[in-house]
């Protein structure tokens, strides 16, 4: 079981508070910045039915195969290709990284 810290009121506006005046003396050249890094997360793909069967016929595997791949059960692949389930994020990140680097599965040392 996770140990979960509540704040009070108080805290969390001192947190705040504290955040703000820190990023105010950033901008006013009295403190000197932490490095920062931007990252940029593409908007979340949509593979449906034909796009999913079509990644799983462009790497050449079966249902029963690509299944094991995912991790899921055939019937959720069937279910994936028949549009009566849409797949969640992972396994949508998954289609789109197999669809656009059909070597992704080496990663996992899965050989097809």
């Amino acid at each position: 079981m996770k140990n979960i810290k509540i704040r009070s009121k108080k805290e969390v506006n001192t947190s705040i508070l504290n955040g703000l005046s820190s990023a105010l003396e950033i901008v006013q050249g009295k403190k000197p910045a932490k490095r920062m890094r931007e990252v940029i997360i593409p908007d979340l793909p949509l593979y449906k039915g034909k796009d999913i069967k079509r990644v799983r016929e462009k790497i050449e595997v079966t249902q029963k195969i690509f299944a094991e791949v995912i991790g899921v059960s055939v019937k959720t692949i069937e279910a994936w290709e028949g549009n009566r389930n849409i797949p969640d994020g992972p396994a949508q990140r998954i289609f789109y990284a197999l669809d656009n680097n059909p070597s992704f599965l080496k990663i996992f040392g899965i050989k097809v």
